[in-house]
């Protein structure tokens, strides 16, 4: 709760900066590197105070996007990948997250996050991505996000979620995921490929 706290205080601060003192930064070090201690296990607890928050609304945008997280100039760290268009470019982690609002554009909390490093040995294999399938593409993250909002649509019966991408959102299968659960969230996706329409001559 301390950590919290000194974190809430001072967001943009380095771990010694917000903890204040020698005694206090090594506690958070040790919570830190807890084998117990992972992104998923501390964000249960804001997930179910979103879906609490989630239900009291009539309708709710769950808008899903992906960022960049650099640490270049840390270069001691462990555990990244590239994030740019080569591989021995910027280094970081990708983080995919879904964060729910109100129409009137109140935030609610997340309702889903991912965050990973790209592995270095797979870079380039956008040149066969057509035949990989979805559940090894890096754009798989869209259809686990949309299953996390499905999630508590159905807990959620009576607000209608609806889940929100941009043009890298614009897939065959995140439609098809959709199409297949008509009771599910709806899907608002900004298209990026000129699809056939489906009930009239022509394209988009």
């Amino acid at each position: 709760m301390s950590l919290a706290r000194d974190f809430y205080a001072r967001p943009t601060a380095s771990l010694p900066q917000a903890c204040h003192n020698r005694a206090k930064t090594k506690a958070a070090y040790r919570f830190l590197e807890h084998k117990d201690t992972t992104m998923h296990t501390l964000l249960q607890s804001h997930y179910g105070a979103t879906e609490a928050r989630v239900s009291q609304e009539s309708i709710v945008l769950a808008v899903q996007d992906t960022t960049s997280l650099d640490y270049t100039t840390h270069r001691a760290t462990a555990g990244v990948g590239p994030i740019g268009s080569w591989p021995q470019g910027p280094q970081g982690l990708q983080l995919h997250s879904t964060l729910a609002f109100s129409v009137q554009g109140t935030p609610l909390g997340f309702v889903d996050v991912q965050c990973w490093a790209r592995d270095v040995g797979e870079f380039g294999k956008k040149a066969r991505r057509h035949q990989v399938p979805i559940e090894e593409k890096e754009s798989y993250k869209w259809l686990k996000s949309y299953r996390a909002v499905a999630e508590i649509q159905a807990r959620c019966p009576t607000t209608t979620l609806v889940s929100v991408g941009n043009r890298e959102a614009d897939l065959y299968e995140l439609f098809a995921e959709a199409a297949h659960h008509a009771a599910g969230p709806k899907l608002l996706v900004r298209a990026q490929h000129d699809r056939q329409l489906q009930n009239e001559q022509g394209r988009l």
